[in-house]
């Protein structure tokens, strides 16, 4: 269990590649994450959790008397030991420790093991009285300009019910919420929760030999057992807003109504959660099939570790959905910062940009150059944790957003299940609707505020079930330098070579457009080749977005002018 935490206001000495500048950022003072250089793991990949407080080097392990350590983990992901845990039996000074441990030259990284929390707040108000018409308070599903609780235009939705006539779901698709945990017995869950069938409930082994006995029905990482029961509240909300089964005739529509719900604690009793709990949620996700994870969790460190987790779950096949955070800043917030998956802002039920949530005058949908979509995460209407017919209570920010996403992606792979992250990402986004919120704040194209727009689960729908023929294209796209002075070139000759969906028409050429972050065009031209010098020299210092596109599909890239 987590013990006392500390906000700090700088940190130096962390690591010598992978990790800078985290400020203001929470982490447990008893608990040290690290990865060791290949060169000295040997054998690694055969020790079990808590045996031993040994790692076989004699500096490393007089560090780890030193500081009192009385535990070793280890988290495992495909097989292979991804990030070591040091549990210390008091709180330690962590920066001299960090730089202690760096100082042997046996690791990768070292890090604190940092902690956030689910970015989403609830409201129960007395006077709703729960009836069987609840999915009229599901504005973000269909609006018709009637919500009650705050002001809202009609139509500023994201197209659920037509896009239910396309598909609600499959039950091949296993959709992971790494959260808070869930009411394990909730009718709109009924039949839905993911099980592990290489594990035997309720005989004490540890029948697939994951380090985990009886894992039935997910894994609680923050309490370190197996069960996954939600204690807080927000895993049971975040987790209907994807998928609570839909025309059952109770309860709220998930968007996802058959696929599989695999549940992973990794928030506890008090909302917390170590970024060591998410890692290895992510790898027990990934390990064990899961194609969506849902993260409505954010935090201020930048994780070395936990980037490597999300980009083990993208190069898997698998994508990650994360909230922006509700602190109406530009800052960078954790998972959601990073490159390899959906990063989500919230909109109101008028159209705007939430700001500020019901719950705070100053709160609001954190913005910035790394946002991707945004969807509906105010007044969020959903499931209660304590009760199965208690329908009165809403929640609001990123966090609920998020499960959107996730759950529109869910839906979009049981359509074309072989669809890779990069290209469920390319549909969300290129299927937005845009220019909805403030005139100041979503602008045309791409902007700091909305990303790419709203999500819009119709058109993502139609475009994935029109094409043929879908290939991952966005790391074909090559800008480089980048960072430049000011002259890029673009390269992507083998989309040409092998006719894919790049391929020009007869009638024009791909589109090549470059945005600055207000969203205007400043490089707009039709060309027939992806071998291409662009001259932004003139252009101001600044980040840029690059898009090539044709009718199918489109290719995008932040470009950076540094001169």
């Amino acid at each position: 269990m987590m013990k006392n935490f500390l906000i700090v206001l700088s940190i130096l000495y962390i690591t010598p590649s992978l990790f800078s500048q985290n400020m203001d950022a929470e982490f447990a003072l008893n608990r040290l994450v690290l990865k060791l250089k290949k060169e000295f793991d040997t054998g690694l990949n055969t020790r079990q959790n808590g045996s031993a407080t040994s790692l076989g080097f004699s500096d490393i392990d007089k560090l780890n008397v030193q500081y009192g350590c009385e535990k070793i983990d280890y988290i495992k992901g495909g097989g292979e030991v991804r990030s070591i845990i040091l549990n210390f039996e008091q709180d330690i000074d962590i920066k001299t420790a960090i730089n202690g441990y760096i100082q042997t030259g046996k690791f990768e990284y070292v890090e604190p093991d940092y902690i956030g929390h689910g970015g989403g707040k609830e409201v129960c108000p007395p006077d709703i009285t729960p009836n069987d018409a609840f999915f009229s308070r599901q504005w973000g599903l269909k609006n018709d300009g009637t919500f009650a609780q705050s002001p809202a235009i009609a139509n500023n939705d994201i197209k659920a019910v037509q896009a239910w006539d396309i598909t609600t779901g499959s039950t091949s698709v296993v959709t992971c919420i790494l959260d808070s945990g869930m009411k394990l017995d909730h009718p709109d869950f009924a039949g839905r929760i993911w099980q592990n069938t290489k594990e035997i409930a309720g005989n004490g082994k540890d029948d697939d030999n994951n380090g985990k006995i009886d894992d039935t029905q997910g894994w609680d990482f923050a309490n370190g057992d197996n069960d996954p029961t939600d204690d807080h509240g927000h895993g049971t909300n975040v987790g209907g807003i994807a998928g609570a089964t839909g025309n059952n005739g109770s309860g709220y529509a998930g968007l996802d109504w058959k696929c599989k719900v695999m549940i992973i604690k990794g928030l506890d009793k008090n909302n917390s959660g170590l970024y060591s709990w998410w890692e290895a949620g992510i790898y027990y996700a990934v390990d064990n099939g899961a194609k969506v994870i849902n993260m409505s969790l954010v935090g201020t460190g930048a994780s070395a570790s936990l980037e490597a987790a999300i980009n083990y779950a993208w190069n898997k096949g698998v994508i990650i959905a994360a909230c922006m955070g509700n602190d109406n800043v530009g800052d960078k917030r954790y998972p959601a910062a990073y490159a390899n998956l959906i990063a989500v802002g919230s909109s109101d039920a008028n159209g705007k940009r939430s700001v500020p949530f019901f719950w705070s005058t100053t709160s609001g949908s954190n913005y910035g150059t790394h946002i991707d979509v945004s969807a509906p995460g105010n007044f969020i209407f959903g499931l209660n944790y304590t009760s199965n017919t208690n329908f009165g209570s809403y929640w609001g920010g990123t966090s609920q957003a998020t499960p959107h996403v996730a759950g529109l992606a869910s839906l979009l792979l049981a359509v074309k299940p072989n669809l890779t992250p990069a290209q469920v990402k390319n549909i969300i986004e290129r299927s937005c609707d845009d220019r909805t919120g403030a005139a100041t704040e979503d602008v045309a194209g791409f902007d700091n505020y909305f990303g790419w727009g709203r999500i819009n689960a119709q058109k993502a729908l139609t475009i994935a079930t029109s094409i043929k023929e879908l290939n991952d294209i966005s790391d074909k796209l090559q800008v480089y330098p980048n960072p430049s002075k000011g002259i890029f070139t673009i390269s992507s000759t083998e989309i040409l070579s092998r006719s894919v969906v790049m391929k020009p028409s007869a009638s024009r050429g791909v589109r090549l457009d470059i945005f600055d972050m207000t969203g205007r065009i400043v490089f707009s031209e039709n060309i027939i080749t992806l071998n291409k010098e662009i001259d932004m020299s003139k252009m101001p210092n600044g980040v840029y977005m690059l898009t090539v596109q044709d009718e199918k599909m489109i290719m995008r890239k932040k470009i950076v002018v540094s001169k």
